[in-house]
């Protein structure tokens, strides 16, 4: 089982993959959209513990999947991406995903809210107050239980 972490920044995440790896999760990093639905579409979604999803991500070399009209440039590739993977997998990926996001922009909010409503997906900030061992508690919990707690942002 694997959580996939898809998210061009992650490298500055690497203490809270540590800290997932610490807890025995097997963690992958994905930097972009393209590689991200290649490898998700080609997995058995029984394998996947779970998704971090970034929100603004680079779209990779498939355009025509992550157009910059449909993905508004690169704000909303994340998002398009969890599109994507739900229309392929459908129910299997439901309390797969996570959006991990700095995006405060009130249209890109706005976008965040209609995926998070439409797939049951919660969001978790990105925030200095979230961090390390707090970060992985809460993120495997949710993988195992869909426990959402105080740190998620609500829909």
């Amino acid at each position: 089982m694997a959580i996939f972490w898809i998210d061009e920044d992650s490298p500055q995440f690497e203490f809270d993959r540590e800290r997932l790896r610490a807890r025995g999760s097997k963690v992958d990093d994905i930097l972009d959209a393209t590689t991200a639905y290649a490898r998700l579409t080609d997995v058995d979604p029984n394998h996947v513990t779970g998704m971090i999803v970034d929100v603004m991500l680079r779209p990779g070399s498939d355009l025509g999947r992550f157009s910059p009209e449909k993905c508004d440039g690169t704000r909303r590739v994340g998002l398009i991406l969890i599109d994507e993977l739900n229309a392929f997998w459908g129910e299997r990926l439901r309390r797969k995903f996570i959006i991990y996001t700095c995006a405060t922009a009130e249209d890109i909010r706005g976008a965040i809210r209609a995926t998070q409503k439409r797939f049951n997906i919660p969001v978790l900030p990105k925030s200095p107050d979230i961090v390390g061992s707090k970060f992985a508690k809460i993120v495997l919990n949710y993988f195992k239980s869909g426990e959402i707690e105080d740190e998620f942002i609500r829909r």
